[in-house]
């Protein structure tokens, strides 16, 4: 009764994995998304069993690193109180709860986004190589938990155009990293 739609057909198919009917993480599955999230998700059921809370339990970790990302990348942007101020805003946005309680992939796209547009700040306001390979990672990672992770290519993009405008020597230092 509780479960249906997307997040029933994403936990059937997150068993698929345990069953031992896929054994692929870089296929995708169903609705065509990538299979990631799923193989996760059957990590979860394989030890709290079959059940909702199993289920959405990746989810609502997403949700909580994701409120924690915040708070760490806005700090680090902007100052302290900026970061508080933007997690608790997140920790209580009813979008966000929402997403965090049901167990479905495309949670992880607030996580992916600020962790890697967040170190490609920090990595172009450092000159730090350790923020631009988290960003790439991140970027990668992305790709394999929901389809809208390809916009940050778009967004990269765009970025490296404004700042090979604004600053091209800067950028041209940066492209090694």
């Amino acid at each position: 009764i509780v479960l249906s739609g997307d997040e029933a057909s994403s936990g059937l198919f997150s068993i698929k994995y345990i069953t031992g009917e896929v054994n692929n993480l870089f296929i995708t599955g169903w609705f065509s998304f990538p299979v990631l999230h799923n193989f996760l998700q059957s990590l979860s059921i394989r030890i709290f069993g079959q059940t909702t809370q199993a289920l959405r339990l990746l989810a609502a970790l997403g949700g909580a690193l994701t409120v924690v990302l915040v708070y760490l990348m806005g700090r680090k942007m902007f100052g302290n109180l900026a970061g508080w101020a933007a997690a608790i805003f997140l920790a209580g946005m009813h979008f966000h709860n929402h997403f965090s309680r049901i167990g479905l992939n495309n949670i992880w796209d607030g996580f992916f986004f600020t962790l890697v547009l967040g170190c490609l700040w920090i990595g172009w306001r450092r000159n730090s190589r350790v923020f631009w390979l988290l960003a790439g990672v991140g970027l990668g990672l992305a790709q394999y938990f929901y389809a809208t992770g390809r916009l940050l290519f778009g967004i990269i993009f765009l970025w490296l155009l404004v700042a090979g405008i604004c600053d091209w020597k800067r950028l041209k230092k940066s492209i090694p990293d």
